[in-house]
């Protein structure tokens, strides 16, 4: 780090916490050069441990002092920043996550979804609801599972299927086998062909306890889904109002099986949904965050990132 920034640089970006923290110390005697650290998901947030909370925001806001831009991805964390003292005339800033390749979203033909549902052994009348997330703690996929019993009683063809791997397959395997339900449930394991399995299916869901923002349900919002998620502060910002989709407690089994059911007995209201995010979701299309991105850190005015939308 100490020989790269013998060199002269208009500008240092850098993202993820610690070495957020390590680059800002190192580069913060460098001169006429614009610092910008984009906080992904600060690791203290509403609803967080408070000792936890206290040692991330003491650290983040020390950071501050070293920062010329700081660009958050949720309004949440804007809030908060805008509390942080930042160098010199600093500014806090807003883009809307990394961006998403929208374009490589979409429906599917009739013809192409029946083929991949057959792949999935998927029946034809099953609705399929799929979660595309590391399997651990804070994804919280078990919630899907126990919201699934519920499900199943008024809407014997639901079909869950868990797209990622993670240290609790087994035990979400078991659990599934407990419940009764795993003939319902598919654990597809890691997969690159994400954009092509998602039109197989008809709902997109999220259990996750903490997020930065959501890209998985942007992608699914991408390929036309309705979407049903918790809430946090990624979520909240990604589900605005009630065109794009389902706000459920992460601890409420029974309140995300409530919106799923709503979701499966209404063909007319999943397709209303799918099709506004097909055109709501890009909000968060690549194109238009590099553009944010880069009028930040060159600290042009035109098509300003100090505002959230």
């Amino acid at each position: 780090m100490k020989s790269y920034l013998r060199e002269d640089y208009d500008a240092i970006v850098t993202n993820e916490p610690v070495m957020g923290l390590v680059t800002r110390l190192a580069a913060r005697k460098k001169r006429n050069c614009r610092v910008v650290y984009i906080a992904h998901g600060f690791h203290f947030y509403k609803g967080g441990s408070r000792s936890k909370n206290l040692i991330f925001k003491s650290i983040e806001r020390f950071a501050a002092h070293f920062t010329d831009m700081l660009l958050t991805i949720n309004s949440e964390d804007h809030a908060a920043a805008e509390a942080f003292h930042l160098r010199g005339n600093g500014a806090v800033g807003y883009i809307p996550g990394i961006g998403v390749n929208t374009a490589k979203f979409g429906p599917a033909s009739t013809q192409e979804r029946a083929l991949i549902r057959e792949e999935l052994g998927l029946e034809p009348e099953s609705i399929a609801i799929v979660a595309t997330a590391e399997l651990n703690q804070n994804k919280n996929q078990q919630l899907l599972l126990h919201g699934l019993v519920e499900v199943l009683r008024e809407v014997p063809s639901a079909r869950l299927l868990l797209i990622g791997k993670g240290d609790l397959l087994d035990e979400y395997r078991q659990l599934a086998k407990e419940l009764g339900i795993e003939r319902a449930v598919s654990f597809l394991g890691y997969r690159k062909d994400i954009a092509r399995l998602l039109k197989a299916c008809d709902i997109g869901t999220s259990a996750s306890r903490r997020e930065g923002l959501g890209l998985n349900l942007i992608e699914e919002m991408a390929t036309g889904l309705p979407v049903v998620a918790s809430r946090n502060r990624g979520h909240n910002d990604i589900l605005k109002n009630v065109s794009n989709g389902i706000l459920f407690d992460a601890d409420n089994a029974s309140e995300f099986a409530e919106a799923i059911i709503a979701l499966c007995k209404d063909n007319e209201l999943r397709e209303q949904i799918g099709e506004y995010n097909l055109e709501d979701c890009k909000r968060f299309d690549i194109a238009r965050v590099k553009s944010m991105l880069l009028s930040a850190i060159e600290n042009r005015q035109e098509d300003s990132c100090s505002v959230i939308v």
